[in-house]
């Protein structure tokens, strides 16, 4: 079904067509009546000319020639003077003498005009011309005069009588404070300047932050440097790929994050073994998952007199070198908002310190605040500093990580870490090089070791690589791990 608008634009194309055309038509219709006008007038004209023009004269007849004279003879008489010779008239086409006639000016008959005289032009012929018709003449009506209106009442006005308004008058708005746009100015003032202070505040950071990492890189392209000078092949430092780890899903009881799991490249159940032997000799405690206390080992809290502050959480973190500071972070809190670790007492866990962090035993976000940070300052310097034969071993993943927790990753002056200690061993098969880098070791072990905890706590390691314990599973911390310089035994007696 056709629509209204296509209708409509149907009839504007149609109107705009006929337009067209119509004004072709009458273009072309004026262009013809000028045309015919034009050639009446030219042939007019040519008459008008013809008409006017003087007659050619005669030829002048030749003169006879000189006759001899004759004999005198008597005088004849004169001869009259011939008749000129008639004008020979134009000869006028019908055509012409037909346009003469409709012509609005009266000319003679080609045939009859006199040429002799002078021209004189014709009189106009007044029926050739349109009538002006007659002007009507207009006679206005005569209206009726109106009918007198009635002459309108007197109307009485009595005078508005004013009365009091009852209801109680609004009170008026307070004035206007002046200094309000100052208030508002400074207001907006003090807010540029603290968000200016927040920012310069985060770019420092994040520049003392790059300064670090690469003062790291260049570190560690150095020791890249000193690794690929020696001459012993089988040993390189490189950090390589850890190998897939198991489901945590196989039982994790105390809960280990998956991406601890990950970066070690090892199950719940070997870094649990790993953790109670280093628990023993550092918090005299192979059940890593509580604290001296007995609590949960993520509240625990308490000054040991060690000098290094305040000892605290899963790893045993101290004040003194701000990894408490960095957890704080993590967590979303500052060291001043929770209170001054410098006002706990030597062995006093109920400074008010130690109280804020106590009651965040349980708390999900701060566990995970604390495997974060023993994840990045401790487990991932192993899987850069193990050798590459031996990336997938357990048991020396274990060894290394002990060793960061007790002599520090780096090396400072004569005090060695972690990292000199694995570029010195040497061995070709794991058990050589277990006994060689613990060789070393023992004679750089960090201050405060005596020399009980020095053999004991590198017996652990020998013991299970001697028993073959590469992979740490069914291994029974309490047969391994020494507390204070002792072995424990399988009861796990004196720790």
């Amino acid at each position: 079904m056709v629509s209204k608008r296509v209708i409509v634009v149907a009839l504007i194309l149609l109107a705009l067509v006929a337009t067209v055309l119509g004004g072709v038509g009458i273009y072309f219709l004026s262009r013809r009546i000028v045309r015919s006008r034009r050639a009446a007038r030219a042939a007019r004209q040519n008459v008008l000319q013809s008409s006017i023009a003087p007659a050619p004269a005669p030829e002048p007849e030749p003169e006879p020639e000189p006759e001899p004279e004759p004999e005198p003879e008597p005088e004849p008489e004169p001869e009259p003077e011939p008749e000129p010779r008639p004008r020979p008239r134009p000869d006028v086409p019908a055509w012409f003498k037909q346009l003469t006639k409709e012509s609005p000016i009266d000319l003679p008959d080609p045939d009859e005009l006199d040429v002799s005289g002078p021209v004189v032009p014709a009189p106009i012929k007044s029926s050739n011309f349109l009538p002006i018709p007659a002007v009507a003449s207009f006679t206005r009506p005569v209206m009726p005069a109106p009918a007198p209106m009635p002459a309108p009442a007197p109307v009485q006005i009595s005078a508005p009588v004013y009365t009091m308004p009852t209801a109680p008058m609004k009170p008026s708005s307070p004035p206007e404070d002046k200094h309000k746009d100052d208030k508002k100015d400074k207001k907006d003032k003090d807010k540029k300047d603290k968000d200016k202070k927040d920012k310069d505040k985060k770019d420092k950071d994040k520049k003392d932050k790059d300064k670090k990492d690469k003062k790291d890189k260049d570190k560690d392209n150095k020791d890249n440097k000193d690794n690929k000078d020696n001459k012993d092949d089988t040993y390189t430092v490189r950090p390589p790929p850890p190998p897939p780890v198991a489901s945590s899903s196989s039982g994790n009881p105390h809960q280990i994050p998956d991406f601890v799991m990950r970066t070690m490249g090892m199950d719940a159940e070997q870094i649990s073994t790993v953790l109670s032997l280093i628990g023993g000799p550092e918090q005299a405690n192979v059940r890593w998952w509580l604290g001296a206390d007995g609590q949960s080992v993520y509240g625990y809290c308490e000054d040991i007199g060690d000098g290094r502050g305040v000892t605290m959480g899963l790893a045993g973190f101290v004040t003194k070198y701000g990894e408490v500071e960095k957890i704080m972070k993590d967590y979303g809190v500052s060291m001043k908002d929770v209170g001054n670790p410098k006002d706990c007492k030597k062995h006093d866990s109920g400074c008010p310190f130690c109280r804020w962090i106590k009651a965040r035993g349980n708390d999900p976000k701060w566990i995970a605040a604390q495997w974060k940070r023993y994840s990045e300052e401790y487990m991932e310097p192993v899987n850069k500093y193990i050798p590459k034969q031996f990336a997938s071993n357990a048991l020396i993943k274990g060894l290394l990580l002990d060793t960061s927790m007790n002599s520090g990753i780096g090396s400072e002056g004569n005090a060695w870490g972690m990292d000199k200690m694995a570029k010195e061993a040497r061995g070709n098969t794991p058990l050589e090089w277990v006994n060689n880098f613990c060789d070393i070791r023992y004679n750089h072990f960090a201050s405060g070791n005596p020399e009980s905890s020095r053999k004991g706590r590198l017996e652990t390691w020998r013991s299970l690589a001697k028993d073959g314990k590469w992979d740490l599973r069914g291994v029974n911390p309490c047969k391994y791990a020494f507390c204070y310089g002792k072995k424990l035994g399988d009861g796990c007696k004196g720790c």
